[in-house]
């Protein structure tokens, strides 16, 4: 049971990846789309604390060794202030031209 709690939580982080980058890629206007990013932010935080707690009582073996927990939600939060910063600089800069 624990190990299929485990799968289901390390395929819920990765698909939370994937959906951050697609928040990144959309045209929303801003405030539509740091809601989704805090969202996703969010979702990696709560599946990394679930990956970590599992890991740490008795992560299950996998072909006879222990999983590897993925990244730190952090990774994800500091890629996220990058992008949001590069994208005001540039409607700033936009803002200026005009």
């Amino acid at each position: 049971m624990k190990h299929q709690i485990y799968g289901f939580l390390r395929k819920m982080y990765d698909y939370a990846f994937l959906a951050l980058n697609q928040v990144w890629a959309c045209d929303f206007n801003m405030e539509h789309q740091i809601h989704g990013q805090v969202f996703v932010i969010f979702l990696l935080f709560f599946c990394f604390l679930s990956l970590h707690e599992l890991s740490s009582t008795q992560p299950p073996m996998v072909d006879g060794e222990r999983p590897k927990l993925p990244a730190s939600p952090r990774v994800a939060a500091a890629v996220v202030v990058a992008v949001d910063a590069k994208r005001w600089r540039k409607s700033e800069r936009e803002k200026k031209d005009n």
